[in-house]
């Protein structure tokens, strides 16, 4: 095989699986290699698997000789990205090793039989919906850190993605949980035209730590989100990301979130940031908690710790209900402010053995935020 390729085409490709290929084991692991194949004289296909996740990518090239080649993605992108010219050539030798030339630099490199990696066969007629591709690439991040990584409950270990079709477009929700806090985030599209009623399939955390790689960079382009065979799948461009589903039942999220309230809190949400912040450095893993106290007008955020002191703070807030004082984890609060996108926010509290809902007071953006409140020391 002999192909020449823009060091910078290269290294855009090489980026997008350095996630998926395993770092861990040995070179000579062929999941912790990428297979390259030609598919015209002016293109190459890239696969990378781990079986969990499997993404495959093409683009341009200039193949003087076709065939195939399975290299280290790992040894191969930190090699690409320190070269200095634009123009990469790649040669197979005789006895397999994989000659590389950038200017005047030459490497030679190992590779792996490409007849020993992994077949991977997929089709492209899934049922697909076409989306922003920001949008979704947001949805994720904000969804993560709400995933459970406790291995006995794998049901957790991901976010539910479910779509429905609505009258004039269709709808998007996704659900994350670690047992103590819980996201949802809902976002409707219209005018798009579901090829199913609904689907849902839980997407492990792996899965959503790709997409997020996959789009970061996709700008305004639109990426498609489809079901296959156990499988969803993620396209944008000329990359398909195809993840594997946890064949498991996602909790009845719905009854977990409060609807009724012995208090309600309106409050702008860099004021509780900031409060917040200032009672925490004397809080670590071990005393999490930081204590609300609700009052008609204001809202005190205090924090403590035996062995380094204590700190309180107030800010003007509207709260409606009887006087009450309420503990969460610090930074389970702070991670579900940063992902509402409002400059106001709703707390609704039943006191402390009950969970709290979390949300933007404006309601137009719908997410919302359960928290499990903790024992106040």
């Amino acid at each position: 095989m002999k192909f020449s390729v823009d060091r910078g085409v290269m290294m855009q490709a090489l980026s997008k699986v350095q996630g998926i290929a395993d770092k861990k084991g040995s070179v000579g692991n062929v999941l912790s290699h990428i297979l390259l194949e030609s598919i015209s004289n002016e293109a190459l296909r890239m696969k990378c698997t781990d079986y969990d996740v499997v993404l495959i990518s093409s683009f341009p090239a200039a193949v003087e000789k076709p065939g195939a080649i399975a290299i280290n993605a790992r040894s191969f992108y930190d090699s690409i990205r320190l070269w200095q010219d634009n123009l990469v050539e790649v040669e197979t030798s005789a006895g397999g090793n994989i000659n590389c030339r950038c200017g005047r630099t030459n490497a030679v490199l190992n590779s792996f039989p490409a007849e020993d990696f992994p077949r991977i066969e997929k089709d492209d007629d899934e049922p697909r919906v076409s989306l922003p591709a920001a949008i979704v690439s947001d949805i994720a991040g904000r969804m993560s850190p709400f995933m459970s990584d406790d291995p006995a409950r794998m049901n957790l270990n991901g976010i539910l993605l479910r779509l429905n079709r609505i009258e004039g477009g269709v709808v998007m929700t996704t659900v994350a949980t670690d047992g103590h806090r819980m996201a949802i985030l809902e976002r409707e599209f219209d005018g798009l035209e579901l090829p199913f009623e609904s689907q849902q399939a839980i997407i492990h955390r792996k899965g959503v730590l790709e997409v997020r790689r996959l789009l970061e960079d996709a700008g305004k382009d639109n990426a498609s989100i489809g079901f296959s065979m156990g499988e969803v799948v993620i396209r944008c461009g000329d990359t398909a990301l195809f993840i594997r589903q946890i064949d498991e039942e996602f909790p009845n999220y719905s009854g977990v979130v409060p609807n009724n309230f012995k208090g309600k809190l309106r409050v702008g949400k860099s004021d509780l940031v900031n409060a917040v912040r200032i009672a925490s450095p004397v809080l670590d893993n071990h005393s999490p908690v930081v204590k609300l106290a609700f009052k008609a007008e204001t809202l005190q955020i205090s924090s403590s710790r035996a062995d380094f002191g204590n700190v309180d703070t107030e800010i003007m807030a509207e709260y409606e209900g009887d006087p009450l004082s309420v503990g969460y984890n610090f930074r389970f609060l702070l991670e579900s402010l940063s992902k509402i996108d409002s400059d106001t926010i709703f707390l609704g509290v039943n006191g402390t053995d009950s969970p709290s809902l979390l949300r933007p007071d404006d309601t137009a953006e719908k997410s919302l935020f359960v928290i499990m409140p903790m024992d106040i020391p």
